[in-house]
C-alpha cells in the first residue's frame, strides 16, 4: 500500500512537470509543437530517470566502478545527442515559420554578430534538452541514493528487531532447571508421606509451567499473573524447610491490569534464595512489589551468608540475564539500583509506565 502511494505521488509530480514544461515552451512555440516537444522530452527524461535510479546508480554504489558508470552515461548521452539533433532539425523549419516577426528579427540581428540564425536556434534547443537531462540525472542519482539508504536502514532495523526478538526468547527460556527438579522431588516426598498438600502443589506446578510455556511467549503479561507465579515459586521454596521461612512478602496493587515483561522479577528472587541461607534461622528475605499508576517499584533484600559470599559472586548469570532484558525491553524507562554489603544484598527496580 505504501509503495503504491509513492507511485501515485511520483506520477502526479511528472504530470505537473509535463504541464509546466508545455506552458513554458508554448510561450515561444505553437501549442501543437509544444505538446510534441514536451511530450517527447518528458518520455526520455522519465526513461533516463528510472533507468539511472534503478539500474546504473545502484550498480555504481554496489560495485564502486565509477569508470563503468561514466562509460554507460557517455554512451547514453551520445545516443541522445544524435536523437535530439535529428529531432530538433525536423521541427526547426516549422518553428522558424511560427515564430513572431519581432522575435525572428532579433534572432537575425544577433546572427549577424555570430553565425546563421538557424544554427543558433538549433544549438539553443539542443542545449536546453541536454541541460534538462543533466538535471534529471542529478535528481535521479539523489533519489536512488536516498532510496537505497532508506532500504538499508529498514533492513538493519528489521534485522535488529529479529535479533532482539531471538535474544529475548533465549533470555526468557533460561529457567533454572534446579527449581523444576526440586519441585518434583518435593512433590514426590509429599506423595510418599500421604500429605494432602501434594495435590495442591501439583496444581501449582502445572499452573507455573503453563504460565512459562504459553503466557510468557507474549511480550507483556498482567502484573497479577506475574505476582501469582512469584507466590507459587515461594510456596515451593517453603517446602524445602520444615520451619516457616523468615520471609516477608507484600504486593500493593493500585493500578490493576498493568502489564509487565514476563519473568522479569523472578531472577532477583531466585538470587535472594540462593544467597540468603534462609533455610537457617539467621537468614531472611524481604520482597515488596508496589504497582502505582505511574510506575512499578520492585524491591528485594536478603541476608548474605559470608560462607556463600566467598564461594561465588552475588548476582551471577541470573542478574546479568535480567539486566540485559531490562535494557532490551525498557531501555531508559527502567532504573535498577543494587546495594551490596558484607551482610546483605538488595535491589530496587523502578519501571516507569508509558503509553
Amino acid at each position: 500500500m505504501k509503495k503504491n502511494y509513492q507511485l501515485y505521488i511520483q506520477a502526479a509530480l511528472w504530470i505537473v512537470y509535463a504541464f509546466l514544461l508545455t506552458v513554458i515552451i508554448n510561450k515561444t512555440f505553437s501549442l501543437s509543437d509544444s505538446i510534441i516537444k514536451s511530450g517527447t522530452l518528458i518520455m526520455i527524461q522519465i526513461s533516463l530517470f528510472y533507468y539511472n535510479s534503478q539500474r546504473l546508480f545502484p550498480a555504481l554504489l554496489s560495485t564502486k566502478k565509477t569508470w563503468k558508470y561514466l562509460l554507460n552515461l557517455l554512451v547514453i548521452l551520445a545516443l541522445l545527442f544524435i536523437f535530439f539533433t535529428w529531432f530538433e532539425r525536423q521541427f526547426l523549419p516549422e518553428i522558424v515559420e511560427e515564430m513572431a516577426p519581432n522575435k525572428l528579427n532579433r534572432l537575425q540581428e544577433r546572427a549577424m554578430r555570430g553565425g546563421p540564425p538557424r544554427r543558433q536556434l538549433l544549438n539553443a534547443l539542443i542545449l536546453f534538452d541536454f541541460l534538462s537531462l543533466l538535471i534529471v540525472l542529478i535528481l535521479s542519482s539523489a533519489y536512488s541514493a536516498a532510496s537505497m539508504s532508506r532500504k538499508k536502514e529498514q533492513l538493519e532495523s528489521q534485522k535488529s528487531v529479529e535479533n532482539l526478538s531471538s535474544e529475548m526468547k533465549f533470555l526468557k527460556s533460561q529457567i533454572n532447571p534446579h527449581f523444576l527438579f526440586n519441585a518434583l522431588n518435593n512433590i514426590y516426598s509429599l506423595t510418599l508421606t500421604g500429605s494432602a498438600e501434594a495435590s495442591d502443589m501439583i496444581l501449582k506446578l502445572s499452573e507455573m509451567l503453563r504460565y512459562i510455556l504459553y503466557e510468557c511467549n507474549d511480550s507483556y503479561v498482567s502484573i497479577e499473573r506475574e505476582w501469582n507465579y512469584i507466590q507459587n515459586f515461594i510456596d515451593f521454596q517453603q517446602l524445602k524447610s520444615k520451619d516457616k521461612l523468615n520471609l516477608e512478602l507484600s504486593f500493593t496493587n493500585d493500578n490493576p491490569g498493568a502489564m509487565i515483561s514476563p519473568m522479569i522479577f523472578i531472577p532477583f528472587i531466585e538470587n535472594a534464595f540462593k544467597h540468603s541461607n534462609i533455610e537457617n534461622k539467621s537468614g531472611w528475605i524481604r520482597i515488596a512489589l508496589n504497582n502505582k499508576p505511574g510506575e512499578i517499584i520492585f524491591q528485594v533484600d536478603n541476608s548474605v551468608s559470608l560462607e556463600k559470599k566467598n564461594q561465588d559472586n552475588t548476582g551471577g548469570i541470573g542478574l546479568d540475564n535480567v539486566k540485559r532484558r531490562l535494557e532490551l525491553v525498557y531501555n531508559e524507562q527502567a532504573d535498577l539500583i543494587i546495594n551490596d554489603s558484607k551482610v546483605s544484598f538488595g535491589i530496587l527496580l523502578r519501571i516507569k509506565k508509558t503509553n
